[in-house]
């Protein structure tokens, strides 16, 4: 760990002690110091010394940089005057350019890395750099080799700082340098990877105007990649809130082309999206999807009356396909009934009463099993109640130990029960 208090210690001593040996400094025997005991603080020291040759401070500073001694640099950095804190600065923000424009890619990580530490003292930045303001010189070389690497290779050589904090440090330190090229970079990028890489900058920016961009972003990546839209894409879009993203959420349940864990995301939004989201769940009851069981359509109703609850019912029950597959063997579909009436409908029975009587002889079949049933397993008169179906011929499959019946036979045999 970098020792500050040593380091305050040098700061005062390193003068006295070259005059007491009686040499001189140069380039040379600073860089030697990086490589003995100490020498780190040496160089710290030497930095930090204001009466020093400039030139020399800066080969301090480059020794430093070329060891990643990054603390040490931002130490004396934050500690100068603020005048010499301005040269510091701008001397160091021309080397992470020069490393940028001239040296191989580790070495380039190296620079990158730094400057998301520089990036904290922008507000030096105000000379010019190659006949530009030289903030927005540093943003363009750090940012736009960042992403350039990120778009031909799906990685970075390590550095000290991961790509995607680099592009958030300057992002809060010249949003409108850097966001644009952070757009324009999601607007077409090489993979889903790198995508959430760089989308995650976006993420951890608290801006109303930011967030919008990003919903933009996702959607328009994510019908790219439709129908085959991974969970790990979907998180992130619902994490968004946006609700043009949830409302695509929740109609890629419908879509058995969509990946299953997706398509559970997407029933997820509803929480969000609260009433709004009722439409397209009554849509995604009136979708047959047999190859998944229609697992969804249950999760539907029962969403469905979680935020509707009474006022839902009838037009959630209505809306269930009375042409779509259910479950056709031994007891499975009642037992699907069952557990929506015992688990949702039994602690509202006084209040879905009126409604379910209303659907015992609704047109579609579906809508009237569900009444039924409900009325069976929430009321005790319900073999009175359902007298008026005891010669209805619709045969049932999934309702018995055999496979089928009637629903006349069924409502007869309650009453059979009877004591």
């Amino acid at each position: 760990m970098f020792n500050f208090q040593c380091l305050r210690r040098l700061l005062s001593s390193i003068g006295l002690a070259a005059v007491m040996v009686g040499c001189s400094i140069d380039g040379e025997t600073l860089s030697t110091w990086s490589r003995v005991p100490n020498g780190h603080q040496r160089l710290s020291a030497y930095l930090a010394d204001t009466n020093r040759p400039e030139e020399l401070r800066i080969h301090a500073a480059l020794v430093l940089l070329d060891s990643d001694r990054v603390a040490e640099l931002v130490y004396v950095i934050r500690n100068t005057s603020p005048r010499d804190r301005r040269r510091l600065v701008q001397a160091l923000a021309n080397i992470i350019v020069q490393y940028i424009d001239k040296e191989d890619d580790p070495m380039k990580m190296r620079a990158a890395s730094f400057a998301y530490y520089l990036f904290q003292f922008s507000g030096e930045l105000r000379g010019q750099n190659y006949n530009e303001p030289q903030d927005k010189v540093l943003v363009e070389r750090v940012v736009g080799w960042l992403l350039e690497r990120l778009k031909i290779y799906d990685s970075l050589p390590k550095g000290l700082q991961p790509p995607e904090e680099i592009l958030l440090a300057a992002a809060h330190a010249h949003p409108t340098l850097t966001l644009p090229m952070i757009y324009n970079y999601l607007e077409n990028p090489p993979d889903l990877k790198r995508f959430l890489i760089v989308n995650r900058v976006l993420t951890k920016i608290p801006s109303k105007d930011v967030r919008q961009k990003q919903a933009r972003l996702l959607l328009k990546y994510a019908k790219t990649l439709y129908p085959n839209i991974g969970p790990e894409l979907a998180i992130v879009m619902s994490k968004n809130q946006n609700e043009t993203l949830l409302r695509f959420l929740l109609d890629s349940v419908r879509d058995y082309r969509v990946p299953s864990t997706t398509r559970l995301v997407g029933l997820k939004a509803t929480e969000l999206l609260k009433e709004k989201a009722l439409p397209g769940l009554m849509q995604v009851l009136r979708t047959d999807d047999p190859k998944n069981d229609n697992l969804n359509r249950l999760n539907a109703l029962d969403l469905i009356w979680n935020i509707g609850g009474v006022n839902t019912l009838a037009a959630a029950l209505e809306a269930l396909p009375a042409t779509g597959t259910w479950w056709p063997n031994g007891m499975e579909f009642k037992a699907q009934v069952d557990e929506f009436c015992d688990s949702k409908l039994k602690p509202a029975a006084d209040a879905v009463r009126p409604i379910l009587l209303s659907l015992i002889d609704h047109a579609n079949w579906v809508t009237n099993v569900y009444a039924m049933e409900c009325v069976v397993r929430l009321y005790a008169d319900a073999s009175d109640l359902l007298e008026p179906l005891a010669s209805d011929p619709q045969v049932l499959k999934g309702w018995a130990e055999d496979g089928e019946i009637t629903v006349g036979d069924y409502v007869k045999s309650l009453a059979a029960q009877q004591p």
